[in-house]
């Protein structure tokens, strides 16, 4: 002797998950029927108590088994990103200490060019400044002979 009950029912009555319940009812240990769109099952009385109960506690080490395995690719997974993300982190590093030095050069040499630049501004102020030789010359000699 049994009864119908719905999914929710049965899972508290025979102790197991709604997935392996499901998992039953798809490969037809348990007899189900859709009414008014919802599921119910056939459950007889003897299968409630101990039997259900180790059938349960099976169906929840498997569970158990498959959601651990699921995690351990998961963190194995994890584990392979955490070893790429270090590895480009270590190659932008190396890029940035290689173009730290460029830009130390490059102000090294911008530093030497710009006293380079001030030492020509310099030389070209002077002789924009200084008279030609003959001036000099004949000026010199106008400051001899007085005519100046």
């Amino acid at each position: 002797m049994g009864k119908w009950l719905t999914i929710s029912e049965a899972v508290d009555v025979l102790g197991i998950s709604e997935r392996a319940l499901r998992e039953k009812v798809r490969n037809q240990k348990i007899q189900s029927k859709l009414e008014e769109k919802r599921r119910y099952v056939w459950v007889e009385h003897e299968e409630v108590g101990h039997e259900a109960t180790h059938e349960g506690h099976h169906d929840l080490l498997h569970e158990k088994d498959e959601r651990i395995a699921d995690l351990q690719k998961q963190v194995y997974n994890l584990q392979e990103q955490l070893v790429r993300r270090d590895n480009q982190v270590e190659s932008l590093t190396e890029k940035m200490d290689h173009l730290t030095q460029v830009v130390a050069m490059a102000q090294k040499n911008v530093a030497t060019l710009t006293d380079q630049l001030d030492s020509s501004h310099l030389v070209i102020e002077d002789l924009r400044h200084r008279q030609p030789l003959w001036k000099r010359l004949f000026h010199r000699g106008n400051a001899e002979t007085g005519r100046g």
